[in-house]
């Protein structure tokens, strides 16, 4: 029992069943779905249709199916991923589909990583894993994923790996590891601009526990001298 419940806990299980559960509900719909649906109509939307513009050659543009010229409606990365399976795969082909809802699935389950981290940090073991179980088959988390051609999935990842950093960062503070966290901030502004609502007050945060610290460390110091 005792090995059971520590597969169960462990977050590289929960990884491979929230990834298992979202791939196969990905097989099961696109078997279900007539022919004559798939290939065009999941890309109708501002991502894909930038996705394409890049990939026939016409620069960051166009984002309601018109050629409209160059636009700033979304943020680069997530585009430019689509575009080079575009690239590869074809242009809102199937198979580009598939690959793409694929990634979706796979950004999604990591989120199960990070979410794990920090519960177990703030709460424990048994949290960490019960809000990671949640997120493995939370319905929304599995919903956007395979259905929206869009940086949701990329996008929870990237902030809860930038909350785990925070909590990280605060305790081991050091020049590395402060340029990695800005690193990682700056890839997930790349990946949804809205994510900037949250950074800066992520970073006042963990700002303001080191100082606490380099406080409370001080005056133990002092103390001692006192001794």
């Amino acid at each position: 029992m005792q090995r059971v419940r520590h597969c169960l806990s462990h977050p590289a299980t929960i990884f491979a069943v929230a990834l298992l559960v979202r791939l196969g509900l990905l097989a099961a719909g696109i078997a279900a779905r007539p022919q004559t649906a798939v290939g065009h109509i999941p890309f109708l939307n501002e991502t894909g249709c930038i996705a394409r513009a890049i990939a026939e050659g016409r620069g960051f543009s166009s984002p309601l199916i018109i050629n409209s010229g160059p636009t700033a409606w979304t943020t680069p990365l997530y585009p430019y991923l689509l575009a080079g399976i575009f690239k590869i795969l074809g242009i809102e082909t199937l198979r580009s589909e598939i690959a793409i809802k694929v990634c979706n699935d796979l950004f999604s389950a990591l989120v199960c990583f990070p979410l794990y981290s920090v519960g177990k940090k703030l709460f424990g073991t048994t949290v960490g894993a019960l809000s990671a179980w949640l997120w493995a088959f939370l319905s929304s988390a599995i919903y956007f994923a395979n259905v929206w051609v869009w940086d949701t999935s990329l996008s929870a990842l990237a902030l809860t790996t930038v909350l785990w950093a925070t909590y990280e960062i605060e305790e081991r503070p050091n020049n590395r590891l402060w340029v990695a966290y800005g690193a990682l901030c700056a890839f997930a502004v790349l990946v949804n601009a809205a994510l900037l609502v949250v950074l800066p007050g992520l970073f006042c945060y963990v700002a303001y526990r080191i100082h606490r610290r380099s406080e409370e460390h001080t005056s133990e110091l002092q103390s001692l001298r006192h001794l």
